[in-house]
């Protein structure tokens, strides 16, 4: 199913799949300059998609991740550079730093304080679940 929209100068045409729950599978825009006349496109396809669940993995936080404040991750980038960063591109970040934790999800896994344990669960012959360990990946 495919729709067309003008959004100032721009005219935007998507399909979707309502099999799929009106997923987006394309999307073409197209610049126009104030005559109406096409300047520029914009195409974007779906190139792979599997339906289903995803895998569980995908949302573990792993144990070795934490939280980076934006100037800790420039002062990390500028020492990789080579160089220190600047004092007035860290002030710049001083205040998204404050927002950042803030507004910050906290988060509803373990992560950092005990290993995250994958659990299956398995029918027992009276009818109950029981949630077992996963054998760890490698």
């Amino acid at each position: 199913m495919a729709e067309t929209r003008q959004a100032g100068p721009r005219r935007i045409t998507t399909w979707v799949s309502p099999e799929l729950g009106c997923v987006e599978l394309r999307s073409l825009t197209e610049f126009q300059d104030a005559a109406g006349r096409l300047t520029d496109t914009r195409e974007l396809v779906t190139v792979s998609l599997t339906v289903g669940e995803p895998d569980a993995d995908l949302f573990v936080v792993r144990l070795q991740y934490q939280h980076v404040s934006s100037s800790e991750q420039l002062v990390r980038a500028a020492r990789a550079e080579g160089r220190q960063p600047l004092q007035a591109e860290l002030a710049a970040l001083k205040q998204q730093d404050e927002l950042g934790w803030t507004h910050r999800i906290q988060e509803l896994s373990t992560a950092g304080k005990v290993p995250h344990r994958r659990l299956q669960v398995r029918k027992q012959s009276s009818g109950d679940a029981s949630c077992l360990p996963l054998p760890e990946r490698e």
